[in-house]
């Protein structure tokens, strides 16, 4: 074990949650870290242990395991995260086991220096209670145990940087709040291994599905490695993030290209003999597939939706051939002007949501502070209380695991929203009056 080893001030100022101290602090504090070196599958503590320091990964990568028999991996953590603060701020038992997944380097804190810290230092303690709050909250897409959550609070992007930066292993679903449009992404180490979405498959699926606007639920399922399936060739060739930025590039020019060829309804027709030349391998593929669709009158959106190609992809390839005078267009039958009409309400489901994750992060960062089962019985009262004049909250449950509600947005009517608004605006109040008189300060 070794104290203070050469540039831990500059560590902890450039890669932790310490960097909100002054650099002359840094220095003097970085004599309370103890430097320990892990060896591949060591443990670091164990689920239930007495919680004695917190922990920060200087080099290497640690996972995060819950449970028995066989005990669930719920993440990955890598060099600058902290880990075990939850029970060192409460001090209490530990919630997960830690092991090391490569040879790594961790800094320990140990508790009485930590209280130190907090005394002298109150920003640290603002720090580590955001940390807690952000890895309790479940509308916050970095769970540490899943992501589980809804497209219309959340950006896709987002989710699934989510999953790579933490080194993932496991399936991110995305289902369709109507119908049955799926869609899959497979990860390991988070490295793209396969993306499914409908009839799409490999690169087609992933570019499609970055560009897709309909709102759907997602949920990450960690899986052994073991158990996942053999990698796409393109889609293991590159980094996730260079497959994002190329998404976000042709989400920008996708409304471009329907907007040149008349989206959806317009029909191309065939311009004398195809000339393939000045098309790469895949242009000329996708080319010959349309110029054959072109022959039996197909639309634009009827052309893309049958292709076995994203849309960026056949729109792109249909512009180049009309800008070549390999197609041209079919006139479009005349449409009447539709009559301006009233943009359409937000969905009744959409509103309860965003009232519901708004009342969860506050109780979620009252429970790192109070306590999860403190916070619970507030809660359970508060419905109890506003529920008897408003049916419209038996929408709502306590989760069983965490001190949030559950929504089922099926049981709420359209015509009881009104009703929802003023339940909500009295549980909440109710709740907040509840841990006011409970934790009054003492004069």
């Amino acid at each position: 074990m070794v104290q203070s080893s050469p540039g831990l001030a500059d560590f902890l100022k450039e890669r932790t949650i310490f960097k909100v101290l002054d650099e002359r602090v840094l220095s003097a504090i970085s004599q309370l870290f103890e430097e320990e070196s892990l060896a591949t599958g060591q443990i670091v503590f164990h689920e239930g242990d007495k919680a004695d320091a917190l922990y920060i990964i200087r080099e290497g990568q640690v996972a995060v395991f819950q449970g028995h028999d066989p005990p669930k991996l719920l993440t990955h953590l890598n060099s600058g995260d902290l880990f075990g603060e939850m029970a060192a701020y409460n001090e209490s038992r530990r919630t997960a086991t830690i092991r090391a997944t490569e040879n790594s380097i961790i800094l320990k804190l140990p508790i009485k220096a930590f209280n130190e810290l907090q005394t002298y230092f109150p920003q640290v303690t603002k720090e580590i209670v955001s940390l807690i709050t952000k890895r309790l909250d479940k509308s916050s897409p970095t769970e540490a145990a899943g992501l589980k959550g809804d497209l219309s609070l959340f950006d896709l992007s987002t989710v699934i940087q989510t999953v790579v930066s933490s080194r993932q292993t496991g399936i991110l679903t995305l289902k369709a709040r109507v119908g049955k449009l799926s869609a899959s992404i497979s990860v390991r180490q988070g490295r793209l291994l396969q993306v499914g979405f409908g009839h799409l498959s490999g690169e087609s699926a992933w570019y499609e599905l970055l560009t897709h606007t309909e709102p759907m639920e997602f949920v990450f399922e960690p899986q052994p490695e073991e158990s996942m399936v053999a990698p796409d060739p393109v889609l293991s060739s590159k980094e996730p993030h260079q497959f994002l930025l190329e998404a976000a590039r042709r989400s920008d020019e996708l409304p471009q290209l329907m907007q040149k060829l008349d989206w959806p309804e317009m029909i191309y027709l065939q311009n004398g003999s195809p000339n393939w030349k000045g098309f790469n391998a895949t242009q000329a593929e996708t080319g010959r597939k349309i110029w054959f669709l072109l022959e039996v009158g197909l639309s634009v959106s009827q052309i893309a939706n049958k292709l076995p190609f994203d849309r960026w992809s056949v729109l792109a390839c249909m512009v180049e051939m009309l800008n070549k005078e390999m197609i041209r267009a079919k006139a479009a039958p005349a449409r009447p002007k539709p009559e301006p009409v009233a943009p359409a309400p937000q969905p009744v489901s959409l509103k309860a949501i965003t009232i519901i994750n708004g009342i969860n992060s506050v109780t979620s960062s009252l429970s790192a502070l109070l306590g999860r089962d403190q916070v619970r019985r507030y809660l359970h009262q508060a419905l109890s209380d506003a529920g008897n004049k408003f049916d419209a909250l038996k929408c709502l449950s306590l989760n069983p695991d965490r001190p949030i509600f559950d929504l089922n947005s099926e049981a709420l009517p359209d015509d009881s929203l009104d009703s929802f608004l003023k339940g909500t605006e009295q549980l909440f109040y109710v709740f907040l009056s509840l841990v006011s008189e409970s934790h009054k300060p003492q004069l």
